[in-house]
């Protein structure tokens, strides 16, 4: 019977998801064939793709130091986790025209929109800081996934990012239909629970996890439909931005789903 449930729950989310672009696709959207197909085929294929040195380091500094500024004077605005450890700005690129510009590029939403074969918009980006003290979680609080049909975001490292920093970590093939059917049932989990122990991920093929490390200026694009999180830190800290992509027709029911927000 759990296994019956497991795939009803999976085939229904993914029919709705298929129905819904089916319904929206009134807008006019062309899928364009330019130098961004070749990152639609390997994040399609992987659910995930690493573009080194898509920032340089200056900008990157300079991108830090507008956050601190931010932060310090407007804690109202911020965002902390039970253990205080990470603070978030959501809507971060309203503080300055470099994170306006990673906001807005046009390059990023084009790989999206291919990926999903629907326009998509940026809901916000997210700035973040997350040290490296006792009994931090990682960025996002542990494993989990954004949801069981393709949600994409794009992450850029502000600092240089090694095993030790909070690196962000997928388990590999985690997105695929049966792969989330499969996996369920061997972790005995239902499909709909996003958040997911580590006690769970231990179970799991050991090989499948990718563990992603880069310098300031190295972009994520990823399917956060995979089981993913910021790996817990050891030392130091970690800076990153976070672009929020959805479906043009689900954004405005997002825009107040991530407080507290600029």
């Amino acid at each position: 019977m759990f296994l019956l449930k497991q795939l009803f729950l999976l085939s229904y989310k993914r029919i709705i998801f298929f129905i819904k672009k089916i319904f929206y696709s009134n807008k006019k959207f062309f899928l364009k064939k330019n130098e961004t197909e070749n990152f639609k085929t390997k994040l399609k294929k992987n659910g995930y793709l690493v573009i080194d040195n898509f920032y340089d380091h200056k900008t990157c500094e300079n991108i830090i130091q507008e956050i601190n500024k931010f932060k310090e004077n407007n804690k109202n605005l911020i965002w902390r986790d039970n253990n205080d450890c990470e603070f978030r700005i959501f809507g971060a690129e309203k503080i300055d025209k470099k994170l306006f510009d990673f906001f807005s590029n046009k390059k990023l939403i084009d790989v999206g929109s291919n990926c999903l074969g629907r326009e998509i918009s940026n809901l916000m980006t997210m700035a973040n800081k997350i040290k490296g003290e006792k009994n931090n979680l990682g960025s996002g609080g542990g494993w989990h996934r954004d949801d069981i049909n393709f949600q994409y975001k794009a992450i850029l490292y502000l600092c240089d990012v090694n095993d030790k920093n909070g690196p962000f970590q997928l388990i590999k093939n985690s997105n695929k239909f049966f792969n989330i059917f499969l996996d369920s049932i061997k972790l005995k989990l239902d499909i709909l629970n996003t958040r997911i122990d580590e006690k769970y991920i231990s179970i799991l093929d050991q090989r499948r996890i990718k563990t992603i490390t880069g310098k300031a200026g190295t972009l994520i694009l990823v399917d956060t439909s995979l089981i993913h999180r910021g790996k817990p830190l050891v030392s130091g800290c970690r800076y990153a931005l976070t672009n929020y992509y959805y479906p043009y027709y689900q954004v405005d029911s997002m825009k107040n789903h991530f407080l507290p927000k600029i």
